[in-house]
């Protein structure tokens, strides 16, 4: 059940290392305890490391929206990552 909701843009901008990282552990601790987060950014390492949904926009239009093993399946053994799958879906 969630409980609540935070949107949050870009998190990590303009963040040094060590508050990058208390941001990160923040938005997994609030998850693990039933907060939706929704998070747009262009950092898809970031989105990589803590998401566990992801969507994909291009041109206003949703070209991807799933869980982390259909991500993984849409990778295949042609992506090593999510930045290399956006490239290839966004061209």
């Amino acid at each position: 059940m969630i409980r609540h909701c935070f949107v949050v843009d870009e998190p990590m901008i303009g963040l040094d290392p060590q508050s990058a990282l208390a941001v990160k552990n923040i938005l997994v601790k609030c998850a693990a305890q039933g907060t939706a987060i929704f998070m747009s950014t262009h950092s898809l390492n970031v989105a990589e490391e803590i998401c566990t949904r992801f969507g994909i926009i291009k041109d206003g239009s949703m070209i991807f929206e799933g869980d982390e093993q259909e991500l993984e399946k849409l990778k295949g053994s042609d992506h090593k990552n999510l930045e290399s799958l956006f490239l290839e879906l966004t061209r």
